[in-house]
């Protein structure tokens, strides 16, 4: 970026400004990564999530046997955009089944939604499994 910019962020910085920032959003954040963990902790089974110690997003792993790609059509059709963990692996194979969400830009009252999408997808691959055992 240009060199007006660079110093403004560097003055900003240096002037204390982003430490005072990351101080008032720290709790922020932390309120909801608890709220959203717990929300999680109420889906139906076959999903996991990592437990990061920092970030804000989180790893999710869909069981093996399930549908992968339907999981994750179910939730863009939902509106819940996931990013394929295949994305995160040098080698994409290790990541088929798991995704990347991301809880940084949820309000509380969103999170509800957020979950209620992940256990209708989730019944949704699951479903797709089972029809396909049926065939």
């Amino acid at each position: 970026c240009s060199a007006l910019l660079q110093r403004a962020l560097a003055r900003f910085i240096d002037d204390g400004g982003y430490q005072r920032h990351l101080e008032r959003i720290r709790p922020h954040y932390r309120d909801i990564r608890a709220l959203f963990r717990a929300a999680l902790a109420t889906l139906p089974a076959g999903l996991r999530f990592d437990d990061p110690p920092a970030g804000l997003c989180l790893l999710g792993e869909i069981e093996p046997g399930l549908d992968a790609g339907r999981f994750m059509a179910e939730c863009a059709r939902l509106g819940l955009l996931l990013a394929p963990g295949s994305d995160y692996w040098n080698d994409p194979r290790q990541g088929n089944n798991r995704f990347r969400i991301t809880f940084g830009s949820l309000a509380a009252e969103d999170i509800p939604t957020v979950a209620g999408i992940l256990a209708q997808a989730i019944g949704s691959a699951r479903q797709s499994l089972e029809n396909r055992s049926l065939l």
